[in-house]
Order: C-alpha cells, then sequence, then structure tokens
C-alpha cells in the first residue's frame, strides 16, 4: 500500500512533483540537436570553403596576370577581399555555435550585438 504526504495546502506531493521536475530541467544549458550541429555544420562549411576558394582564386588571377589589372577587375579584388572578410567573421563563429549552448555567442553578449548591427 503506497502512502502519498500531503504538503501545508493539504495538496498531494506527487501531484506537485512533476511539476518541479520540469521546472528544474529549465535550468540546464540545452545544447542543438545532433542532427541540426551535422547538417548545419556541413552546409555552412561547403559555404565557407567554396566562398574562400573561389574569392582566393578571383584575387590571385588578377593579381598574377598583368593584363586583368583593369579598374573593373580591381572593384571586383575589393569585393572578393570584403567577401573573405565576411568568410572569416560570420560563418566561422557559426561553426563554433553550434556546439555551444543555445542563444549563446563566441562574441558574448556585445560582441553578438555588434555583429547584427
Amino acid at each position: 500500500m503506497t502512502t502519498q504526504s500531503s504538503n501545508i495546502d493539504g495538496e498531494n506531493s506527487s501531484l506537485t512533483e512533476p511539476l518541479n521536475a520540469t521546472a528544474n530541467s529549465t535550468l540546464l544549458p540545452q545544447y542543438y540537436d545532433p542532427l541540426y550541429k551535422v547538417v548545419g555544420f556541413v552546409f555552412v562549411s561547403v559555404i565557407f570553403v567554396v566562398g574562400l576558394v573561389g574569392n582566393l582564386m578571383v584575387i590571385l588571377v588578377v593579381w598574377r596576370t598583368r593584363s586583368m589589372r583593369t579598374p573593373t577587375n580591381c572593384y571586383l579584388v575589393s569585393l572578393a577581399a570584403a567577401d573573405i572578410l565576411l568568410l572569416v567573421s560570420a560563418p566561422l563563429p557559426t561553426l563554433i555555435e553550434f556546439f555551444l549552448i543555445v542563444d549563446q555567442s563566441v562574441f558574448g553578449a556585445v560582441g553578438c550585438a555588434a555583429m547584427v548591427r
């Protein structure tokens, strides 16, 4: 025979225990689902590698071929350099954030706010 203890209000404590268990579980850090980590990591890695290789090829072709040094191509080189800076500042931290706690940034709250703006 099981006995149920009652608390001060006269309610059964066995009824409130599941509520307390779920309230305490929200205090634990939450991580991303493993499938989300793998798929996100693969997609962001492909974007990073393709973007980096493509932009480096544009810069190298214009740099090594003297006939390609026209004003238009110099503008394209500056766009490629800007794109490399963007690739380094956005996807690389994202790759790390897949393995951190949900809604946590590599750069902290201030760095996250600065990157968003």
